[in-house]
């Protein structure tokens, strides 16, 4: 799947915008980490690191979304809780390099549909609110 780059599909909100890019740019160098000689264990700590920062990321747009009273806020919340679950799982009973590159795989697909989905109807909701 081809990722996201800079100036593609932004949400017109610099924060989110400026968050998704520094993720887009972690997910496209862990791919190439685990695709090339990493070590399993420098893997797992990039992956860890990188579900860490996606974590601070969620909590950017959730308070967002409770500043504004964002309609489906809870549902969107869900969906983040599920995406660091599944994370956090599959990164903890990754089995060697092969496994840390299918959950790579698997979270750039993830990243991909929510961003389309799901932070583009909340960037609506930002930019109607006024929130920059």
């Amino acid at each position: 799947m081809t990722m996201l780059g800079e100036n593609e599909v932004p949400l017109g909100v610099p924060s989110l915008d400026h968050d998704h890019i520094g993720l887009w740019k972690r997910l496209r160098e862990l791919t190439a980490a685990a695709s090339g000689e990493t070590e399993f264990q420098t893997l797992v700590g990039d992956a860890g690191r990188l579900i860490r920062d996606v974590e601070s990321h969620f909590r950017l747009e959730e308070q967002m979304m409770e500043k504004i009273g964002f309609p489906d806020r809870r549902h969107h919340i869900q969906v983040h809780r599920v995406m660091l679950e599944v994370s956090k799982l599959k990164v903890q009973t990754a089995h060697g390099v092969d496994g840390i590159a299918d959950w790579v795989s698997w979270a750039v697909a993830w990243f991909y549909r929510h961003h389309v989905d799901e932070d583009l109807v909340l960037a609506l909701a930002l930019l109607k609110a006024g929130v920059q």
